[in-house]
C-alpha cells in the first residue's frame, strides 16, 4: 500500500509518526539519564522530592519564582536581542532564606532537578552539580585540613569547579576560622568564574553575618548577594510578579554592559 505524502515535505504520515516516536523516545531517554545523574549527585534530595509529590509546598508563591530559575523567563530574549557577539548570559544562583519548614530545601532540589542539564563543570573530571549540607562541608574541610595532602585539595577542587554548588542550611554550621576562610575563598572563586551557588538558610542580612567571625561575616554575605538572587520564604505578602521583574532587571543590568563590550571588541570598535 502506498501512503499519500505531504507535498510540502515529501514525508508520509507513517514516516512522520515514526520520526515523532523516535524523537519522543530520545527525549525520554535524555530525561531519564539526567534524572539518574541528578539523584547520583544529590542523594539527599530523594525524601524532599517524595514529600513534594505527596503534598503541596508551604510557600507556593515563592516556590513558583524559584521554579523559573535559572533563566527567569529572560535569557532567550536577551540572547536574541544583543547578540551576535554577546556571549552567554551568566546564570545566577539562589539565596533562599526563611524559617524551618517553609520549603526552601524542597524548592531548591526541585529547581535543580529541572535545570540539571544547564550546569557544566569547569573540568570534565568534576561533577555538574554538588549538593552538600553546611555542617557536613565544615566538618569535612576541618578533618581534611588537619591531614592535608591531595585529598584535601581534591575536596576543595570539587566544590570550586563543579557546575553548580548547593549548600543547604548554611546557618546550622559552626565554622572554625579555617573553614570560614575556605568558604570565603570558595565563594570568591565561584563569583569570579561565574559559577552559580544555591544556598538555603534560616537567617538573612545582619543575622547571617553574625554567625561568622566579625571580620569575615560581611564579606561572605556580600559575596552571596553578588552571585545569588535572594528569595524570602518568610514574607507573607510576597509578590512574585514584582520579584520576577526585579530579577529580570538585575540579570539584564549585569549582562548588557558585558555583551555590548564583547560586541564592540569583535567589531573592532574603540571603547
Amino acid at each position: 500500500m502506498i501512503h499519500e505524502t505531504d507535498p510540502t515535505n515529501g514525508a508520509s504520515p507513517a514516516g512522520e509518526s515514526n520520526a515523532a516516536e523516535i524523537k519522543a523516545k530520545a527525549a525520554q531517554k535524555q530525561r531519564d539519564e539526567l534524572e539518574s545523574r541528578f539523584y547520583k549527585n544529590c542523594p539527599q534530595a530523594d525524601p524532599y522530592i517524595r514529600k513534594a509529590e505527596r503534598s503541596s509546598t508551604p510557600r507556593p508563591v515563592q516556590h513558583s519564582l524559584v521554579m523559573k530559575w535559572p533563566e527567569f523567563d529572560c535569557v532567550d530574549k536577551l540572547t536574541e536581542e544583543h547578540w551576535e557577539f554577546g556571549g552567554p548570559v551568566v546564570l545566577p544562583g539562589l539565596l533562599l532564606h526563611g524559617a524551618s519548614g517553609s520549603g526552601k530545601t524542597t524548592s531548591a532540589y526541585l529547581a535543580i532537578r529541572e535545570s540539571f542539564g544547564c550546569w557544566y563543570p569547569a573540568d570534565r573530571q568534576m561533577p555538574g552539580v554538588v549538593a552538600v549540607g553546611a555542617v557536613e562541608m565544615g566538618r569535612t574541610i576541618s578533618e581534611l585540613a588537619r591531614s592535608g595532602g591531595d585529598e584535601f585539595q581534591a575536596y576543595l577542587d570539587r566544590l570550586c569547579y563543579c557546575g553548580l554548588l548547593f549548600i543547604d542550611d548554611l546557618d546550622k554550621a559552626r565554622f572554625t576560622p579555617r573553614v570560614e576562610s575556605e568558604l570565603f575563598d570558595l565563594l570568591e572563586f565561584r563569583a569570579v568564574e561565574d559559577r552559580a551557588v544555591v544556598v538555603t538558610t534560616n537567617l538573612k542580612g545582619r543575622e547571617l553575618e553574625r554567625m561568622f567571625s566579625r571580620h569575615i561575616g560581611p564579606a561572605i554575605v556580600n559575596r552571596l548577594r553578588r552571585i545569588c538572587i535572594p528569595i524570602d520564604f518568610d514574607e507573607p505578602e510576597f509578590d512574585a510578579g514584582a520579584a520576577l521583574a526585579a530579577v529580570q532587571a538585575k540579570i539584564r543590568a549585569d549582562y548588557v554592559p558585558q555583551a555590548e563590550a564583547s560586541r564592540a571588541y569583535h567589531l573592532g570598535e574603540k571603547p
